[in-house]
């Protein structure tokens, strides 16, 4: 593999961008529905399997691919099986504590789907507010206050998104 030879840290990234790729063609398979689609998503989950393989015994990045691997095919049980563990940590490996927010964000949307509104809303509540998943972040948020029937919060969540506090993020779209 063009992996071999590299240091534990650089071989678990390598491989985990690998998966990353080929899940990325996998969830774009997906969205067709034709019996060229059908083969071809067949055939980027087995790929995508066996980059996920090649994280085994690599903790954190097993655990976040395993993760978004799970998201991805709808098996949300096992996404939050996953996820969870994995950003309970007070640290991840550098290039996954970059990307905590937005595994959050998925683990909340495997919550979500599992009627677990009470773990969507502890995970959306952790994105700081100085965070580029945020306005995605409010958007979740309000729905999960809607599911729990927490309407004031849901409401009250709503409005931060037309409010100014928006200010210290990139986020074209809430312009």
């Amino acid at each position: 593999s063009s992996l071999e030879g590299l240091d534990p840290e650089m071989r678990a990234r390598g491989a985990y961008y690998q998966a990353v790729e080929a899940l990325s063609a996998e969830a774009q398979f997906a969205t067709e529905d034709s019996e060229a689609a059908s083969a071809a998503i067949k055939r980027t989950q087995a790929l995508t399997d066996q980059r996920v393989l090649a994280l085994a015994g690599m903790g954190d990045w097993l655990e976040v691919i395993t993760g978004l691997r799970a998201s991805i095919r709808g098996q949300h049980r096992v996404a939050i099986k996953s996820l969870e563990p994995a950003l309970g940590r007070a640290t991840l490996p550098v290039e996954l504590e970059r990307r905590r927010d937005e595994l959050r964000l998925v683990l909340a949307g495997a919550a979500f789907s599992m009627e677990r509104s009470d773990l969507a809303i502890t995970e959306l509540k952790k994105i700081p507010k100085n965070s580029n998943a945020l306005v995605e972040a409010l958007g979740e948020l309000s729905w999960a206050f809607l599911a729990a029937g927490r309407f004031s919060e849901a409401v009250g969540t709503g409005v931060n998104l037309q409010s100014g506090a928006l200010r210290r993020v990139f986020a074209p779209e809430a312009v």
